[in-house]
């Protein structure tokens, strides 16, 4: 896997101005949390929200606290609020390295969201910490977001389609390896847990 260095990062954030870890910020709208949440699901885990806080978040990565699918899928719930996308080396890498299996169409019928790609990029991050039981650890440091996905994309050269939501699409072949190979586990139910 190629790193990016924060040189890289910073092409994106002059290109896009806007861009933040969660996707784009809307003109006078603050930072938000990750857009594949519903409001819905962020009340059913405020409890649970409120209560990791009072723990140190490395401290719940790196414990048997939170199980593998819930810190790679779910890394909202992790997120301290510190650091920024220009400093997010790894999991940019991650997204270019998991976004290289996909190939780009000029004219196709249905296009993805940079979330919907980003819940498939999780999902191929936690099928490399069953492959590889020894990186756990690391694999479980990585969160991957919108913000992330948008700066691989940039990266690679692809068309960034902007809407006025804020929502950032791609034109993709259905046929490429990550979106076939590891599914969108929004759309599944996990230990109790849904979308």
């Amino acid at each position: 896997m190629t790193l990016l260095d924060m040189a890289d990062i910073q092409q994106a954030l002059r290109a896009y101005p806007k861009l933040h870890r969660y996707g784009f910020a809307l003109n006078g709208s603050s930072v938000s949390t990750d857009t594949s949440v519903s409001s819905n699901a962020k009340n059913k885990q405020a409890s649970f929200r409120a209560l990791t806080k009072r723990y140190n978040p490395d401290e719940l990565l790196n414990s048997v606290y939170a199980e593998d699918w819930q810190v790679v899928l779910q890394p909202q719930q992790f997120e301290t609020g510190e650091g920024s996308l220009a400093t997010d080396i790894m999991a940019c890498s991650v997204a270019v390295h998991a976004l290289r299996q996909c190939e780009t169409r000029k004219s196709i019928n249905h296009r993805y969201s940079a979330a919907q790609i980003c819940q498939h990029i999780r999902s191929y991050l936690l099928s490399q910490i069953i492959c590889e039981p020894s990186q756990r650890h690391a694999y479980r440091q990585i969160r991957i977001f919108t913000g992330h996905v948008i700066v691989a994309a940039y990266h690679l050269g692809w068309e960034i389609q902007v809407s006025d939501d804020g929502q950032c699409y791609f034109n993709l072949s259905s046929r490429s390896g990550l979106l076939i190979r590891y599914p969108n586990m929004q759309d599944y139910d996990i230990n109790g847990w849904s979308s």
